[in-house]
């Protein structure tokens, strides 16, 4: 009896173990989602032949035909997650494939203007499209030109505008440190082949012809930007043509920060946020109107003619906004959910975010690998998972009569308003932490307080008072909303300076690749399975992921791309030692990768200059060398740890433990260098792969 009882349990927990997998509402269709977006994010990330990629995508779907039904959804995940691979391959250039203007060029040319962002303090930051150059210099690489002007330039100067100038160009900046965000990648994607600064004036040749809709858009995007900075000086005229138009071009770097730092910074960028509030209240206007007519519900049902109305709204502010990553996920979302008010189905779910998904990887494959994205995927996600939890939650308690939801009065209204408020924000920033980390070193710890207070103010508030605005610029009457709005926006702006100043309102810290990963997958996990098993692995997936990030080492020393900057981790003191010993936006990055907070923690790194060169104290026995001519080159290397040469002197720097050359630098740099036991060679990583090195230890 009692071994056939212990049998009997372990036959119960082999068959709990081994039962099919409970998927959420349309999980299985979100599953090849998740497995198509992480087949695309890595080809877009590096070449994958598309031979193997395609022979497996086609391989495991006629497999999968024929398999057993237990098998079949595992198979098809791998064909899509080869038929992203592939198609993610086929789709985004390569850094090899790409021509880039050499450093420090002196070019003068005349082109095409394709974008104008006013940057604030910082100047005019022009894309360009080069068409003609002097006779003094061939034709360049293809591609457009991003340039920052100090110099004099049109003040109403509009995409289309045909302009000539002279400028200083070079290649587009690649990863600050290795495995950082690559600048270089993110240019390709947007055909950048150079970028540099205005060495003359901007001159326009020929104003803008009326032709083309999205030229004429662009006019109009950049002129409504103008005029709402010109209605409200100051960061709130910065923060509305954010908002509005989506040009950000006008908000310092200290309203930046405070945004980033309070976890605002989602309202910035023109998403799910903006999108619902404005088509919602769209929505919601029109039916109201369709209800007021008398014997107009009677023929045509007041929620379809909203649902279309509000289809045309978003489309126009899709327009407006100027289309980018976040907003065409949040309007095909919105697209999908007024789709399903038509035709009598259930607008939110995992299917339309999945068909989001596929969209966006068919139009850009590259947008996969980007912050923006993956944090505009994630939050979306992560509350049509959770929304899907409370209402199962909630049939349940309802079908056994413990429900007392329904029964509230006007303060448990309230009340259960508040905390859905919190509960969206807490969900909203437990599915973009992982994102957070990785791309930025940087997790808010506040951010819930701050868009509990700040998402109503902007949903009920800001925005329909923007949008009225913007109505009344149309009538030329602006003057009657625009003192009311732009103190709204310089409240929000408020807010976002008070919950940054606040003690432990950021956490930084650097997450590896694996680490992110792991997190990466235990969030699809959770999102498309309602199955505990499941659940506990996704557990462990984070625990897992959590002490990766922990444990992870980080590097001692880091070396930017042209050998001028020298950065030390001093673990000790929890302090970073920079040779230039200010703050920048490199230094800024290199702070936030060790953990630091930047600009607080940031000293002079030891060491002594003058003209022949450099020597630096980093914590070895023997100093980093940066000699600046062939005789200090012959007196320093010998007693370098580290030696940072030209090119042309490699052969005569002799003695040192290890050798740079300024045109590795320049090719694969930044580099990081991580200390070994006494006695040992340091060890270097490149951020960009090399299959050549001049030299690595020095004869």
């Amino acid at each position: 009896m009692d071994g056939s009882r212990v049998s009997g349990k372990r036959n119960s927990w082999q068959a709990r173990l081994l039962r099919p997998v409970t998927f959420a509402r349309d999980g299985r269709v979100a599953v090849l989602a998740f497995a198509l977006l992480f087949g695309a994010g890595f080809g877009a990330n590096g070449r994958i032949p598309v031979l193997a990629s395609g022979t497996l995508c086609l391989a495991t779907f006629a497999l999968a035909r024929f398999a057993p039904a237990r098998l079949q959804l595992t198979l098809y995940a791998v064909a899509a997650f080869a038929l992203g691979l592939a198609w993610a391959t086929v789709r985004v250039p390569q850094l090899g494939d790409i021509t880039f203007w050499p450093a420090e060029t002196y070019i003068a040319f005349t082109g095409e203007v394709g974008a104008v962002e006013q940057r604030g303090e910082r100047g005019l930051r022009l894309t360009v499209t080069p068409r003609d150059f002097n006779a003094q210099r061939r034709e360049g690489p293809p591609g457009r030109l991003r340039l920052m002007v100090r110099t004099e330039a049109p003040a109403d100067l509009v995409p289309g505008d045909i302009v000539t100038l002279e400028a200083i160009v070079s290649p587009p900046k690649g990863p600050v440190y290795p495995g950082g965000y690559d600048f270089r990648r993110h240019a390709i994607s947007q055909a950048v082949t150079g970028e540099g600064f205005a060495v003359s004036p901007v001159v326009r040749v020929t104003e803008a012809d009326g032709g083309g809709m999205a030229r004429q858009v662009e006019r109009w995007r950049s002129r409504i930007a103008q005029d709402l900075q010109s209605l409200m000086p100051g960061q709130a005229g910065a923060l509305a043509a954010a908002l509005l138009v989506g040009i950000r071009g006008g908000l310092d770097q200290a309203t930046l920060d405070a945004m980033r730092d309070a976890g605002l910074a989602h309202m910035l960028a023109i998403s799910g946020l903006h999108m619902g509030i404005i088509a919602g209240g769209a929505f919601l206007l029109f039916e109201l109107l369709a209800v007021a007519i008398p014997g107009f519900a009677h023929h045509i049902l007041p929620r379809k003619v909203a649902a279309v109305m509000g289809m045309l709204v978003a489309t126009a502010y899709l327009i407006l906004s100027g289309m980018g990553i976040p907003t065409i996920r949040a309007y095909i979302m919105v697209m999908i959910g007024f789709t399903a008010v038509l035709a009598n189905r259930r607008a939110l779910s995992l299917r339309s975010l999945a068909i989001a998904a596929l969209v966006i990887v068919a139009i850009d494959p590259a947008a996969i690998s980007s912050a923006g994205f993956q944090m505009s995927f994630a939050a979306t996600a992560g509350l049509v998972a959770a929304y899907e939890v409370w209402t199962r939650y909630r049939a349940a308690r309802r079908a056994s009569g413990e429900w007392r939801g329904d029964d509230r009065g006007f303060a448990g209204r309230i009340a259960g308003f508040v905390v859905a408020s919190l509960a969206t924000t807490l969900v909203a920033e437990a599915s973009i932490a992982a994102v957070g980390l990785y791309h930025f070193q940087h997790l808010t710890l506040l951010g819930a307080v701050a868009n509990l207070i700040g998402v109503p103010v902007l949903a009920w508030f800001i925005m329909p008072l923007a949008i009225v605005t913007l109505l009344l610029m149309i009538l030329g009457l602006p003057a009657f909303t625009a003192p009311l709005l732009g103190w709204g926006l310089e409240s929000l702006i408020e807010l976002a300076v008070a919950a940054a100043g606040m003690p432990g309102a950021v956490l930084y810290r650097w997450m590896p690749g694996e680490a992110y990963l792991c997190l990466t997958l235990a969030f699809a996990l959770f999102v498309v399975a309602r199955d505990r098993r499941v659940w506990v692995a996704s557990a462990l997936m984070v625990a897992t992921g959590m002490m990766l990030t922990d444990q992870a080492r980080r590097p001692d020393l880091l070396i930017d791309s042209g050998g001028r900057l020298v950065a030390r981790f001093d673990a000790a003191r929890q302090t970073m030692q920079s040779s230039s010993g200010r703050q920048s936006f490199r230094t800024a990055a290199w702070a936030r990768q060790w953990g630091l907070r930047p600009g607080l923690a940031q000293e002079k790194l030891p060491g002594a200059c003058d003209a022949a060169g450099c020597l630096w104290d980093i914590g070895l026995d023997k100093p980093l060398a940066v000699p600046r001519d062939l005789s200090a080159v012959e007196e320093d290397c010998p007693q370098a740890a580290i030696a940072i040469v030209e090119y042309r002197w490699r052969r005569y720097c002799r003695g040192a433990d290890i050798m740079v050359t300024t045109r590795e630098l320049e090719e694969s740099g930044p580099v990081a260098v991580w200390y070994g036991a006494p006695g040992s060679l340091p060890q270097l990583e490149w951020s960009r792969e090399q299959e050549d090195r001049d030299s690595v230890h020095a004869p």
